[in-house]
């Protein structure tokens, strides 16, 4: 497992929270970092757009003033549908997530901080 296979590792990890440029949160973002990860521009543009809570979830509609019944998410019919719900939280999601890691053979921590589970990747 190494860094250029695509494959979490420890050691990248500890030296990206070692140094001062990296992002622990949309705020303090390292764009060099995020824009070298080798990943289809559309992925990396949605991940942008994750990371900075600009995807349109239903929570995200209702703060726009969109008109809905409710911001439930339609997938789970449990919990509001906030980006972090949608792409880390929501049971359903997981199993789609887990399945996809089988699929192409990867092993991944699931964190509760997106750009802490986006910088396992680079």
């Amino acid at each position: 497992m190494g860094e250029n296979q695509g494959i979490y590792i420890v050691k990248f990890l500890y030296a990206c929270l070692q140094t001062s440029n990296t992002m622990t949160n949309s705020s303090e973002f390292n764009f060099i970092l995020f824009w070298s990860v080798k990943a289809l521009s559309n992925a990396k543009t949605l991940t942008w757009r994750v990371i900075n809570g600009k995807v349109p979830t239903r929570t995200n509609l209702v703060i726009r003033e969109v008109q809905l019944k409710n911001e439930i998410s339609p997938l789970c019919l449990e919990h509001p549908e906030t980006v972090k719900h949608l792409f880390l939280s929501c049971d359903l999601v997981f199993k789609v997530w887990s399945d996809c890691d089988k699929w192409i053979g990867v092993q991944t921590i699931y964190h509760g901080n997106l750009m802490t589970h986006f910088l396992q990747f680079h």
